[in-house]
């Protein structure tokens, strides 16, 4: 072990977080997520759990245990796998399904679980925004109250956290308080529903269900929130509200993730020349974290919650950027097209320029300028080389995504955080250190230069070698986009000048 494996040792042994968790039996739902990866790393690495039980759903080609192989494969393991080659030993996977009845548990696992566990962090979710609405309930809502049901059964118990999002409450459209809000259809309801009627009916039913809900994942998250308020009671449970979580800071690595969806995806589309023009407020507030200051968060919840007598009222935890440390999208994309510019992509197809509109007028007409009409010269080109017409199918997904996107991109909220803030001050010096997420001090211009380099190498998929190419290659971009500037705004000019001469 280096020197450095054994000074990480001395300082974890004075953290009380570290203490909480270690040697403990731990139930982790959402392991193969984005989020739940980089718990699970965090977990192993510095809180040393005696076991982690992870529900994994099995697929038709990957086994649980294959499925935490493709976990574990990922670069951000490298750091334990070094630390910790034995680390393998505190992994547990457990064949299971949120949305089918008993979690679709053997007798054995379930027996197992409810004897040892005693802490469970339940993150499983389905993400998607225009997910069904039959399936968001049975993953989102029923599976939670499952979940509960059997924490109520557990022995050892004690902590439960629910990993929920900030946006569950977005119908409440000025500020987000850290309290329960009233949901137009209780959770036994909607399971109810969901079960009983048939699935084209609920999606013809969905947007009235709904109501001021911009999609099924925030509002199946709002109604699951319900089932905790409701079957929660007398177990040690908090909720974790995170607003848009996106790539690490520091720890493991910096820049990491392998999630392409929402603003992340959004971002590289435009460093790769494809997003050209994004629906979005750029006076708005982008409220961004970093996975792990996020992760540290929902650890500090985890050790604190245990602390609460079980007959207390719930508690909840927003964490979003501080109102002292704030930017906005406009703030964001310019920090990023910096970066972007600096390392460009050597794949990229064209130069680094993205708009921002509010309009929705202006949004359509610049898309079918910047989007639609270069993508229909490509697929023409295409046909006639006897090839699959595609970038006209792949700009009707990335106007989908901003769609969906579009909702929190143009509205702002004001999320209470007094429970996060008394979180993080107490805290001693030691878990400060070990588990930072005081967004106060967030030096958002180098996160965001890490974001984008992390983007770059893990989701771009280009090392640091190509730079020196990819930049000789961007000057080339640059001059054909202002000679298409210059082009296209020279035939604009013409057309509108033979159009006055008519009327001369």
């Amino acid at each position: 072990m280096t020197s450095e494996v054994h000074q990480m040792k001395d300082v974890t042994e004075e953290s009380e977080i570290c203490n909480f968790y270690r040697n403990k039996h731990i139930l982790l739902t959402g392991a193969t997520g984005f989020f739940g990866k980089l718990l699970i790393e965090k977990l192993l690495r510095v809180c040393k759990p005696k076991m982690i039980y992870l529900i994994i759903r099995s697929k038709k080609s990957s086994e649980p245990h294959k499925r935490l192989q493709s976990i574990i494969d990922n670069p951000i393991f490298d750091r334990l796998k070094n630390e910790n080659p034995n680390f393998m030993d505190h992994i547990s996977t457990v064949s299971g399904d949120l949305s089918q009845p008993e979690l679709d548990l053997l007798p054995s696992d379930r027996d197992v679980l409810i004897e040892n566990v005693q802490i469970v962090m339940h993150g499983a979710a389905t993400v998607k925004f225009d997910e069904k609405l039959s399936l968001a309930t049975k993953i989102n809502v029923k599976g939670t109250k499952l979940i509960l049901e059997l924490c109520h059964k557990m022995t050892k118990l004690e902590s439960v956290i629910h990993l929920s999002t900030a946006f569950s409450n977005c119908n409440q459209l000025k500020e987000i308080k850290e309290k329960f809000y009233e949901t137009p259809i209780s959770s036994d309801n909607l399971i109810h529903l969901s079960d009983s009627v048939k699935e084209e009916q609920l999606e013809l039913m969905s947007p009235h269900l709904r109501n001021k809900w911009p999609n099924t994942y925030v509002f199946t998250k709002a109604v699951a929130e319900e089932a905790i308020s409701k079957y929660g009671k007398g177990l040690p449970i908090a909720i974790f509200r995170p607003v848009i979580v996106i790539s690490t800071k520091s720890d493991p690595i910096p820049g990491w993730s392998d999630n392409l969806y929402g603003p992340q995806g959004l971002t590289l589309g435009t460093g790769a020349g494809i997003v050209r023009v994004v629906r979005c407020d750029p006076n708005s507030v982008a409220e961004v974290v970093p996975a792990d200051y996020a992760v540290n968060c929902l650890l500090a919840v985890g050790y604190k919650t245990s602390s609460i007598k079980s007959n207390h009222d719930i508690q909840i935890y927003n964490f979003s950027n501080d109102p002292s440390n704030k930017i906005t999208w406009g703030e964001y994309v310019k920090i990023c097209d910096q970066r972007g510019q600096e390392v460009p992509l050597a794949m990229a197809l064209w130069y680094c320029s993205c708009i921002l509109i509010k309009s929705s007028f202006g949004f359509f007409l610049l898309t079918s300028i910047l989007h639609n009409l270069p993508a229909l010269i490509v697929d023409t080109g295409l046909f006639l080389m006897n090839k699959k017409p595609r970038a006209m199918n792949i700009y009707r997904k990335i106007h989908k995504l901003e769609d969906l996107l579009s909702f929190f991109a143009m509205n702002q909220w004001d999320f209470e955080r007094d429970n996060t803030k008394t979180l993080w001050k107490s805290l001693s010096e030691t878990d400060k250190q070990l588990f930072p997420f005081d967004m106060k001090s967030l030096d958002f211009n180098s996160y965001l230069n890490s974001y984008v380099d992390g983007m770059r190498l893990y989701l771009g998929k280009d090392d640091v070698s190509t730079i020196p190419r990819a930049r000789r290659i961007n000057k080339l971009r640059y001059v054909a986009h202002r000679s298409v500037q210059l082009i296209f705004s020279s035939s604009v000019i013409w057309c509108l000048w033979r159009i006055f001469s008519l009327f001369i």
